[in-house]
């Protein structure tokens, strides 16, 4: 489909127009997924504003991958300490993977020291499991980086720019602030990456993701308080328990007789200045942002809460969430919702079995499909199915669009759109690709394409 704007009602239009090329009815839609871009995601001219202006129960859900993404990327832009932090760990990278002799340097520092070999990572804007593996390549690696640095700046055979950065590097290494913050972002990050990589499983419903997200800004919360434990841990990698001195250019002020001896007062110690100004605001800055993410599903969650632990719930509240569900949904269900669910209850609960691991909506689910029992309980089938299919993370879509630079680069500008059509299926379909068998295929096409006969064929 050709590109036609990149405002919200342009790409509305070519939705539309894509689907009715396709005798694709909107009314059909019962949920929408993008990502948090105001031209996607905007509330008045966004392009789900325009889809559910045409179809309002087509609910709109952001991608909640893309969501952590960017509570990641305010957390980094809260203060300048972070920023400066991960320009350092950037800076690592482009010094040991600059040269081959530095980089070889450091894997033999790495292999001597008997460590499992994690080697200096590239940052990425839109990849936060890049960041996860930088910071933990840091930390793990962080007295043999050390040492290769000290080595490369006290070799006399190297260049003098390579020395003198080698040497920039191996003072900041050194400074206390960044072994904190070291350990202080390899903790967050690694939770981030692995509650990422949770959120993308293909079976995950929308409230599991929510309490994944939840039990994250709990872990945040938990993790503001233990800022003596990053300082110690800062402490051991960087040798050191001296913060630097942090000089400020205090202007003459005229102070009120009242007031003397306050100014003194006011000024902090390196150690407490750095937690105020450079820990805790980081902390504060994803749990806020956490907290807002997670309010934009309130009302899809508040919605179908009566399927989460359904089979706690009494007749009554069964009764009445299902009387909220059936005026919202007035064409899809039928007010005899609330009495086929309180005896679906009863059956799963007849039926349940203790090693499922499954989540419960996905479990009542599959024991309709299972025991046959869709026309039975029509509605109860009809309401799980507009649940299970409201998209948690479109991250594998967006995924493949991004390949599109990589297919179609700065060399490859005069590509026809019929063959980054087929590269990017085959791009995307790549665990197919990789088990045909491309002998078969190369002689085939050699014994189409060949002008006199080969006989080795």
């Amino acid at each position: 489909m050709d590109n036609r704007g990149h405002n919200g009602s342009d790409m509305a239009k070519a939705l539309f127009q894509f689907l009715e090329g396709h005798n694709i009815d909107l009314k059909d839609c019962r949920g929408q997924s993008c990502d948090n871009a105001a031209n996607m995601s905007g509330k008045y001219k966004g392009m789900q504003a325009f889809i559910k202006d045409k179809n309002p129960l087509s609910e709109f859900v952001p991608c909640f991958g893309h969501s952590l993404n960017l509570v990641g990327k305010a957390a980094v832009n809260t203060c300048s300490a972070a920023i400066y932090y991960f320009d350092f760990v950037q800076q690592i990278y482009l010094f040991f993977t600059a040269s081959t002799a530095r980089y070889a340097t450091l894997k033999e520092k790495l292999t001597r020291a008997d460590k499992q070999l994690y080697v200096p990572k590239r940052l990425n804007e839109t990849r936060w499991s890049c960041k996860a593996d930088a910071t933990k390549a840091i930390v793990r690696g962080y007295r043999e980086m050390r040492e290769a640095l000290y080595d490369i700046m006290t070799d006399e055979e190297n260049k003098s720019v390579a020395r003198n950065e080698a040497c920039n590097l191996y003072d900041k290494m050194g400074k206390l602030e960044i072994a904190i913050y070291a350990t202080f972002w390899n903790d967050i990050l690694e939770r981030f990456s692995a509650t990422n990589h949770f959120l993308q499983d293909p079976k995950m419903v929308l409230s599991t993701a929510v309490k994944a997200l939840k039990s994250l800004k709990t872990f945040i919360e938990t993790n503001r308080e233990k800022y003596e434990e990053c300082e110690a841990a800062g402490i051991r990698l960087s040798g050191t328990e001296e913060y630097t001195e942090v000089r400020h250019c205090v202007r003459n002020v005229r102070l009120n007789p009242l007031d003397y001896g306050k100014a003194e007062d006011a000024q902090m110690s390196p150690k407490v200045n750095f937690r105020a100004n450079s820990f805790l605001p980081v902390t504060d800055q994803i749990v806020q942002s956490l907290s807002d993410r997670i309010a934009a599903y309130d009302v899809v969650c508040e919605r179908f809460g009566c399927l989460n632990r359904l089979e706690e719930k009494d007749a009554d509240e069964i009764s009445s969430a299902a009387a909220s569900l059936v005026s919202f949904y007035k064409g899809d269900l039928e007010p005899s919702l609330k009495d086929e669910l309180v005896q679906c209850v009863e059956l799963v609960k007849l039926d349940r079995k203790d090693n499922e691991k499954i989540p419960g909506e996905l479990y009542f689910y599959k024991i309709l499909l299972d025991s046959g029992l869709q026309a039975t309980f029509r509605n109860v089938e009809i309401l799980l199915r507009i649940y299970l299919v409201l998209m948690v993370s479109n991250c594998s879509g967006e995924r493949s669009f991004s390949k599109m630079k990589i297919i179609k680069n700065r060399l490859r500008t005069s590509m026809s759109q019929s063959r980054l059509s087929w590269l990017a299926i085959m791009s995307i379909e790549s665990d197919i690709l990789r088990e045909i068998d491309f002998q078969t295929i190369i002689t085939t096409f050699a014994c189409q394409k060949v002008r006199k006969p080969a006989l080795f064929l």
